[in-house]
């Protein structure tokens, strides 16, 4: 019985082997390099990349944006529109085989996968292009471009990624929201009244924030926020990393669990009243280890820093 499970496991591994190398022949004579999975089954050697594209130019006026992406590799830009009129164009990849219901209603321009159940299920129909070629995706990257008149001020601007990379760029309105549940988000500068970042198991990353409150969460994955600048900053760490780079002018909460946070604060450390709760995780000050602190001062920016499990570093100018 031995001999012959090990005969079987011979014969399957020299066929593997077989398959890649005449895999690898057929690419060097440049075969496709494509398995697309679409809704009928799979196909071989798919001729091309099918686009979901979209456009108008000249939507009803709209003050909020809510837009679900579910399309990886795609750049979100809000611009100003030449003809001083609202709109949108869509050009991104159906890798996971979906098409997107754009509309504007009550003033939100919405933009969501038609088949939102899909979205999330695994399955032949939203699999979508497999490129066995590590040196390229195969298609250009998408984009998503909303249009609004020089002067109009946004009110709220949410995005809901889905696992995946995107590129956002600047974003000024009065509320921000940007969440990605895995993958690589990289922001320019936001300018909000309010704006909560979030990143479950994937990175962030903002440029700069402008903001009266700055929420920032992180539970498995890591957000990095630079030249960051608000009123009052919360911030919460499960077991990622939070690396945070600016100020607060009123009040900073980080509350670590078991992740690590990274606070380089853009004042001296005499700015600041520190009040800290340590658990069996650590708390650092310019490189030194801190322990239980209980600072009141009015007249200072309020400091708040728990750690359960984790670890903290605080870094003063």
């Amino acid at each position: 019985m031995k001999h012959a499970f090990k005969t079987l496991w011979l014969v399957v591994a020299a066929l593997f082997i077989l398959g890649a190398v005449l895999a690898a022949v057929g690419m060097a004579a440049g075969a496709s390099r494509r398995i697309q999975l679409t809704p009928h089954g799979v196909e071989l050697g798919a001729p091309g990349v099918v686009y979901v594209e979209k456009s108008e130019r000249n939507t009803g006026a709209f003050t909020n944006m809510d837009l679900a992406i579910p399309v990886t590799w795609t750049r979100i830009d809000v611009a100003y529109s030449s003809t001083n009129s609202y709109g949108y164009e869509v050009k991104v990849p159906s890798s996971a085989q979906h098409d997107l219901d754009c509309s504007v209603k009550n003033g939100t321009l919405t933009i969501e996968p038609r088949d939102k159940h899909a979205w999330g299920a695994l399955d032949l129909s939203n699999l979508g292009e497999i490129n066995l070629d590590w040196r390229n995706r195969g298609y250009d990257e998408g984009r998503i471009v909303v249009y609004v008149p020089r002067g109009v001020a946004l009110d709220t601007v949410q995005l809901s990624l889905a696992a995946g990379d995107y590129a956002v760029g600047d974003l000024d309105a009065r509320n921000v929201s940007v969440t990605c549940p895995a993958g690589t988000v990289r922001m320019g500068r936001i300018t909000a009244n309010r704006v909560a970042l979030s990143a479950q198991a994937g990175s962030m990353r903002v440029a700069g924030v402008t903001a009266d409150t700055l929420i920032e969460t992180v539970t498995a994955g890591e957000l990095t926020s630079l030249e960051s600048s608000a009123s009052v900053v919360s911030l919460s760490v499960a077991t990622g990393t939070l690396r945070f780079e600016g100020d607060a002018k009123n009040q900073l909460t980080a509350k670590i669990a078991v992740g690590e946070g990274q606070l380089s604060l853009a004042r001296g450390r005499d700015a600041y009243a520190l009040t800290s709760e340590v658990a069996a995780g650590e708390i650092s000050i310019n490189g030194r280890s801190a322990g239980q602190t209980h600072e009141i001062y009015e007249d200072r920016t309020q400091l708040k820093v728990s750690v359960a499990t984790g670890e903290a570093r605080l870094s003063f100018r």
